[in-house]
């Protein structure tokens, strides 16, 4: 709940810088509050869920991997158009924001696929295929939320520092900091090890 209200505040901020600049709300303001909203719907369905309040249903599984799936691919688009603002090549933005949304919707498909029925208990088969393919997916979106942070790093230091804009050597340092602690300890801890270790809990849901 905490985190929630920090992100929310930060986003309310962010907001009303980017109204008094352009009068108009953007697609990566949208994103945010996009991903904020469904961050918040999937812990709260998920903990009533834990706690028995909403029966298993194919309804409830439909539901939640699709706001899943609307969470992931405004956080990954999120990432994608920060890169973009400082890429300088409007086509390779938007060949760099279709293959994240690609990649990350063929994911999405596919947790529609194995996941729900796995939930629903259809097969045994298809319970062991979400054993193993929920592992991998989680660390397919590891690799592409590293491999975008790293390229953005990389553009700051090479389009900006590199050319004499100095006031962002600061930005590009500090960012290298933040995506090394947030892969380290965030990614490799938290995910890895509280996520694994959910799907090891008899209510393997989340």
């Amino acid at each position: 709940m905490s985190l929630a209200v920090f992100s929310g505040s930060k986003g309310f901020r962010q907001t009303c810088r980017s109204w008094s600049r352009s009068r108009k709300i953007n697609a990566y303001i949208l994103m945010i509050w996009l991903a904020w909203v469904t961050g918040v719907m999937v812990s709260i369905t998920g903990w009533l869920y834990i706690m028995d309040r909403i029966p298993p249903s194919v309804w409830y599984f439909v539901g939640m991997v699709i706001i899943w799936a609307i969470q992931i691919q405004c956080l990954t688009q999120i990432l994608a158009n920060r890169i973009s603002l400082i890429l300088y090549d409007p086509e390779k933005a938007r060949t760099l924001k279709v293959c994240v949304a690609l990649i990350i919707g063929a994911i999405n498909v596919s947790v529609f696929i194995v996941w729900v029925p796995a939930r629903l208990q259809i097969s045994d088969s298809w319970v062991k295929a979400n054993n193993i393919w929920d592992r991998i997916e989680k660390f397919i979106f590891l690799l592409v939320d590293a491999l975008l942070n790293i390229y953005f790093i990389r553009l700051v230091k090479s389009q900006l520092v590199a050319n004499g804009l100095q006031k962002y050597k600061r930005v590009y340092q500090f960012n290298g900091l933040l995506v090394c602690l947030s892969l380290a300890i965030d990614k490799a801890l938290t995910f890895q090890v509280a996520t694994i270790g959910l799907m090891s809990m008899p209510n393997d849901a989340l």
